[in-house]
């Protein structure tokens, strides 16, 4: 993957930000725990049939 470098002063910049925040709050709405495997799920980029216990 190419582009510019995410930094922490630039990750409000970057093109999944809105996406990862959104789902994050999503999956923070319902419990206290994120799994980044939740987030994939939630952005489309899993499918849930894919993962394995």
């Amino acid at each position: 993957m190419s582009g510019p470098k995410v930094t922490v002063t630039t990750f409000h910049d970057d093109p999944m930000f809105g996406s990862v925040e959104r789902s994050v709050a999503a999956i923070l709405a319902g419990g206290k725990v994120v799994a980044p495997v939740d987030v994939m799920v939630r952005i489309g980029w899993l499918q849930v049939a894919a993962c394995s216990n």
